[in-house]
């Protein structure tokens, strides 16, 4: 029998014996069907109704004892039912307040179970995903301060040395805002996709030197799990093999077409302001530049 719950990617699967599986995630759980006694079963083996009295309890208790104590049954099952009738008495004395209690169902403390065991995911995912977007603002904060804050004086001076500082000044720093974000993001592309004559550095330098770049951000928020990355980001040394498999699986893995469409998201902004620029022959060279910043291939 399967049982799809009303929540996605949730399903459970009851076995036979009274075992189940649950699938949550795509990732299945075993759980095994308690066989203790609920609180109404322990009324039954004493012959009562769930909500009799302590007094009513104890005496019943004491007349099935009689009945079935090892030292005057010797039949069959007497030793166990004797047994049954004790752990019933003991737990009921203990547990009062059960004999108002509404009693879960099996079914009850199974969806119970689906539901913590989903909330418990969705508030991981949460938290890889708050940790994946601390990853980016650390990345193009740093990239800022390494490249886009070059771009933006160059642009952003002639703005402000030239007459028409008010109406030029806004635009001209998001067009080099965008460009130099676009041109670091595609220089760490390159660091994955170029060769040391073109690049004029080796195969993921950066990759190397524990740097995280925007392409390694994309593939290990896809594959968390990877030992390879784990290991370089903890300031470890890997292999030569593992270091190149690991760049075949960046390259392969889409985080490269990801960053380069960044870049591109960039260069829209940048492209979007440029439009209220001046027009004329340096309009149309900046124009070009932007556009061969995600289109060069050193």
């Amino acid at each position: 029998m399967v049982l799809v719950l009303g929540l996605v990617g949730v399903k459970l699967s009851v076995l036979p014996a009274g075992s189940f599986f649950l699938m949550v995630s795509g990732d299945w759980i075993t759980c095994v069907k308690s066989t203790r006694l609920l609180p109404k079963d322990y009324y039954k083996v004493l012959g009562l109704s769930p909500g009799a009295t302590e007094k009513q309890i104890k005496t019943a208790y004491r007349k099935l004892a009689l009945k079935y104590h090892p030292d005057r049954n010797q039949s069959p099952g007497a030793k166990k039912k004797f047994q049954e009738i004790t752990a019933a008495y003991d737990y009921l004395l203990e547990h009062p307040e059960d004999a108002t209690n509404e009693i879960p169902t099996y079914e009850d403390r199974v969806a119970s179970e689906v539901l913590r065991r989903e909330r418990e995911r969705m508030q991981q995912r949460a938290k890889a995903r708050r940790a994946e977007k601390k990853k980016q603002e650390e990345y193009f904060n740093r990239i800022y301060a390494k490249t886009g804050s070059l771009f933006v004086l160059a642009t952003t001076a002639p703005s402000i040395l030239s007459s028409h500082r008010e109406s030029t000044y806004d635009d001209a720093r998001v067009f080099g805002y965008g460009i130099g974000m676009a041109f670091q993001i595609i220089d760490d592309v390159l660091d994955f996709t170029g060769d040391l004559s073109s690049v004029g550095k080796p195969v993921a330098n950066d990759l190397m030197q524990g740097l995280v770049t925007l392409p390694a951000i994309y593939y290990q928020e896809i594959n968390p799990e990877d030992s390879r990355m784990q290991s370089i980001l903890d300031g470890n040394f890997i292999g030569e093999d593992d270091l190149n498999q690991l760049v075949t699986d960046i390259q392969s893995s889409g985080a490269i077409e990801r960053s380069v469409e960044q870049a591109k998201e960039y260069i829209n902004q940048a492209l979007s302001a440029l439009e209220s620029l001046p027009q004329g022959p340096e309009h149309e060279a900046l124009e070009g530049l932007s556009l061969y910043i995600t289109d060069r291939h050193l």
